[in-house]
């Protein structure tokens, strides 16, 4: 099954969330999936990690002075870069959706 993960943080981004999406992930490899991830470029000086077998796609967005996606104008801007990417891309059996809950609505008016 083709599997679209969508979320404003993943590895190698410092957080429970990236913990736990990236077990959840490799699970989904694991049994078989075909698993591509959308998310954000991790901050300046962060080395993009990569899991083999999954393809992970990344957005700039904005961020603030510390690095962080939060507030309503970084949750926009990758709303809107995320959203356009879901408009071209083919349709998944299965999609993950985390936080912030704009992108459930993204994901709403994509689908």
């Amino acid at each position: 099954m083709r599997i679209i993960i969508v979320s404003r943080i993943f590895s190698p981004e410092p957080s429970a969330a990236s913990l736990v999406l990236e077990a959840i992930v490799i699970r989904f490899r694991d049994t078989g999936h075909e698993v591509t991830v959308l998310t954000t470029r991790p901050p300046r000086r962060m080395p993009v990690s990569t899991i083999p077998g999954i393809t992970v796609r990344w957005a700039k967005v904005l961020r603030d002075r510390h690095g962080y996606v939060r507030g309503y104008l970084r949750y926009l801007s990758l709303a809107l870069a995320l959203f356009l990417r879901l408009l071209f891309r083919r349709r998944a059996g299965l999609y993950l959706v985390q936080p912030p809950p704009t992108m459930g609505a993204i994901m709403r008016v994509a689908m």
